[in-house]
């Protein structure tokens, strides 16, 4: 099989190293920019599979980058994932407003990174079996609360519906208890892999990757 191609960005190299330690070389073929400038010449030479990139920059900031990839027909298509050490209501908004894929905010964990390559990418794999559940939980983003459902658990992850605007790359942290069990789970946390609106309903429907569970909480 053909080895994808990530592209990172970041004109910090502690950062830029950081990141590429995370992924494993044998399953990518990473490339790097230290700019903004050279991030769009390197997308449109390289075609990348995948971009990481920072927010800011010296020379140009990493949503008005992703701005000019999305805006760019050759370019259109390739997933950018930016990651941010600014304030996140502010910079979430601008990312957003850019295109982004996925935003995640510094320091970025290893395994939250890597779910959200695999699963831009096309390669997420499931390793637990699925089922069909209708469970109430709570669902913690932060300091907001909000009450939803699990339509779909397993192991490693849920499908979940609530009212929260979320993102791919959100970290949350969700309660919940199985059913005929007094024990309240809790999912240290989850990073949420992708959304979408759900009709008329005013709720949002979130795929989440579970990061952080006790082993003997897992549903088997």
């Amino acid at each position: 099989m053909k080895r994808k191609k990530i592209l990172i960005v970041d004109d910090t190299e502690y950062f830029l190293q950081l990141e590429i330690s995370y992924l494993d070389n044998n399953r990518f073929d990473i490339h790097t920019a230290r700019s903004g400038s050279e991030a769009l010449e390197k997308a449109r030479t390289l075609k990348p599979d995948l971009i990481l990139m920072d927010m800011f920059m010296q020379d140009m900031n990493g949503d008005t980058v992703c701005h000019l990839l999305k805006k760019d027909p050759d370019t259109i298509s390739i997933p950018v994932v930016i990651i941010s050490s600014g304030g996140k209501e502010s910079s979430k908004k601008k990312m957003v407003s850019a295109g982004a894929n996925g935003i995640i905010f510094k320091p970025a964990r290893k395994d939250q990174l890597n779910v959200m390559v695999e699963q831009l990418l096309g390669i997420y794999c499931r390793h637990w079996k699925r089922a069909a559940v209708t469970l109430p939980c709570t669902v913690i983003l932060e300091d907001d609360k909000s009450d939803g459902t699990i339509r779909s658990l397993s192991g490693g992850g849920a499908y979940i519906e609530w009212s929260l605007n979320l993102f791919p790359g959100d970290i949350c942290r969700l309660q919940f208890k199985l059913p005929d069990q007094d024990k309240k789970i809790f999912v240290g946390s989850a990073v949420v892999i992708r959304t979408e609106e759900l009709g008329e309903t005013g709720l949002q429907g979130a795929g989440v990757n579970f990061l952080s569970i006790h082993p003997d909480d897992r549903v088997v």
